[in-house]
């Protein structure tokens, strides 16, 4: 009975393996909700391509223990960043590449401003968040 219930057991956890493996062929593109309930891409970026204020400010200790969303997309026709963290006093902020200001966030998918300036979310990817457990 034991010998059957090893085999058995062998035999669960090999399937296990082979249900949890999968290539880049079965890669389903994840999504995450930002503030407003719009759904964004999600497709990490590597740390390394990121500009160095922006790793700095995600490396925080803050933003570790706090949790943060970072989009990119592009502002007015030049490459821009969506910044969030739980505590900011607003629903997140538009930087440029060069980690200059550009505008608040509204919080609502049809911000006028935002569908001039940012194009909408379905032009935006967030390639960065972290919700602490």
């Amino acid at each position: 009975m034991k010998k059957n219930l090893l085999w058995m057991l062998a035999a669960c956890m090999l399937a296990m393996v082979t249900v949890s493996c999968s290539n880049d062929e079965n890669y389903v593109e994840e999504s995450i909700k930002v503030i407003g309930g719009a759904e964004v891409a999600y497709v990490p970026a590597n740390m390394d391509e990121l500009p160095e204020w922006l790793q700095e400010w995600i490396l925080e200790d803050d933003m570790q223990g706090l949790g943060y969303i970072v989009c990119e997309g592009t502002w007015d026709g030049r490459r821009a960043y969506y910044l969030w963290y739980p505590f900011t006093s607003t629903l997140g902020w538009f930087c440029t590449y060069e980690g200059v200001y550009l505008a608040s966030y509204g919080g609502i998918p049809d911000d006028p401003e935002f569908i001039e300036k940012g194009g909408g979310w379905d032009k935006w990817t967030c390639i960065a968040y972290h919700h602490p457990v």
